[in-house]
């Protein structure tokens, strides 16, 4: 009632001219290990300048939207955490980013060789801004996050089939699914960054991008990339054994 009543119409009494919110976001209760996280409880608390110290701050981003109390009440658990951000965050898209960034340069030197890439891929990058953008405007942000989880896992499928590895050099064919697979990377780039920010960016700058923008990018032929970086820390036992036990502590 606060947010949907009361707020609107104390912006329309300041006759500002404002324009009045036509969404509310709402979500369930965000619970930590099974209870509401409270410090009468008697429990210990994880703040967010611990996970900070530890964590990068797009780990948590995704963690908590797609693991989020978005349509329901939800529990954080510190092994879920890790093995999301593992398995999901660092497996699919760093993977699929480190993989595509490294094959181009050792493929093709670090350049895209020509503009056109793989048919079912743009179609399927041509389609995601659409569905990514729908499912923002819905504040459905767990279903947009997964469709571009999703891309990536399709440009990992893609370089699984291709194979450009273990093609002979004299193989166009092998230039041409490396060239497709960056393509894809770039366009992933843009579509991670209302996810993900500071991924973007780091990403962005691997890519060379000179900016990003909500639409299908096609890098012309040409054009360069820098060395592949990781994006993401991998959460090491040791990190997921010192943390649990500071909880238990």
């Amino acid at each position: 009632p606060f947010h949907t009543i009361i707020w609107p119409a104390i912006l329309m009494g300041l006759s500002w001219d404002l324009q009045l919110p036509t969404v509310i976001a709402s979500s369930e209760y965000l619970q930590f290990r099974g209870a509401k996280a409270s410090k009468s409880g008697g429990g210990k608390l994880y703040t967010l300048p611990r996970a900070l110290q530890h964590f990068q701050p797009d780990a948590l981003r995704y963690y908590l939207t797609v693991d989020g109390p978005e349509t329901r009440d939800s529990n954080f658990e510190l092994k879920n955490f890790f093995h999301r951000i593992n398995s999901e965050l660092i497996g699919q898209i760093g993977n699929l980013a480190n993989r595509a960034i490294s094959l181009c340069h050792q493929v093709n030197g670090g350049a895209v060789t020509h503009s056109q890439w793989d048919e079912t891929l743009r179609q399927q990058v041509d389609s995601a801004y659409d569905e990514v953008g729908g499912a923002i405007e819905a504040t459905n942000l767990r279903a947009g996050l997964g469709l571009v989880r999703a891309l990536a896992q399709e440009g990992n499928r893609f370089l699984t089939l291709t194979q450009p590895w273990a093609r002979l050099d004299t193989d166009p064919e092998k230039s041409r699914s490396v060239n497709s697979v960056v393509q894809l990377v770039a366009n992933l780039c843009q579509l991670i960054a209302p996810f993900l920010p500071f991924s973007a960016q780091e990403l962005a700058s691997q890519m060379n991008l000179p900016a990003l923008t909500w639409q299908t990018a096609s890098l012309p032929a040409g054009h360069r990339i820098n060395p592949a970086q990781p994006i993401y820390r991998k959460i090491s036992d040791e990190t997921v054994a010192a943390e649990t036990d500071f909880l238990n502590g």
